[in-house]
């Protein structure tokens, strides 16, 4: 199971457009949104709204074939008719081929039964 975390910083006063969102997928759309995420194979999708030290959102995505996911997300003929294209133009005018381009870096990796299971790349 494959797993990543990223994070998109908020314009002032732009941090309602994400609740206005989650109220979306899980009010009227949510039969859409479940749909759409499990077609592209995401087991576990997490939104976090984080205001300090800076306000962003931290996007938690978990896949069995998380790169296979990523890519029929970003390729999905409807992607710009997606409410989370929406979302995080009005966030920042971010635009989804700059998500996870190039993908985040995992620094540590430990579990609270085998330990450290990760081994870090040396730094540049």
């Amino acid at each position: 199971m494959g797993s990543i975390a990223f994070a998109l910083p908020i314009s002032t006063g732009q941090a309602d457009h994400l609740f206005d969102h989650v109220e979306h997928i899980t009010g009227p759309g949510r039969d859409k949104h479940h749909e759409r995420s499990r077609r592209h194979g995401f087991t576990n999708v997490r939104l976090y709204h984080q205001t300090q030290p800076q306000e962003i959102l931290i996007v938690y995505l978990e896949a069995p074939n998380l790169d296979k996911s990523i890519e029929e997300m970003r390729n999905s003929p409807d992607l710009s008719e997606q409410p989370w294209v929406q979302l995080i133009a009005n966030l920042g005018d971010h635009r989804p081929e700059h998500l996870l381009t190039p993908k985040p870096q995992l620094v540590m990796d430990w579990h609270h039964e085998e330990g450290h299971r990760h081994k870090p790349a040396r730094r540049a």
